[in-house]
This record gives C-alpha cells, sequence and structure tokens, in this order.
C-alpha cells in the first residue's frame, strides 16, 4: 500500500494519507509508534527520539 507521510514539529503529529484507499487520512502522535504499510506493518518507526529532537530545537 502506497502512502503519503506528513511530519508536522509544530504539532508533533504525523499524518499518513493512504493513496490506494478511501479511508481518511491517520494522525498519530510523535509518541507512537508507526507501521509502514508497503512492508505490511513489519516494520514499525518509531519517533520518539524525533520528538526529543524536535523539543531540544525549540529551546533554542
Amino acid at each position: 500500500m502506497r502512502e503519503y507521510w506528513i511530519l508536522d514539529p509544530c504539532q508533533q503529529k504525523l499524518i499518513v494519507y493512504f493513496f490506494e484507499s478511501e479511508v481518511c487520512p491517520v494522525i498519530y502522535g510523535l509518541n507512537e509508534s508507526v507501521a509502514v504499510g508497503i512492508f505490511d506493518g513489519e516494520l514499525e518507526i518509531e519517533f520518539s527520539d524525533i520528538r526529543r529532537w524536535i523539543e531540544e530545537e525549540k529551546e533554542y
């Protein structure tokens, strides 16, 4: 399943759109693991490190 991911660092959200589906986009918080659809969910990306990096950058 092809998908398009948009990371919104200000809102600390990840929006995932699915091209071959009529399903609305799915919105995740950056404290969640997200399964990658093109790998049938066998690969998950953990966004907690990215969230920490965003928080550190906001401090500057």
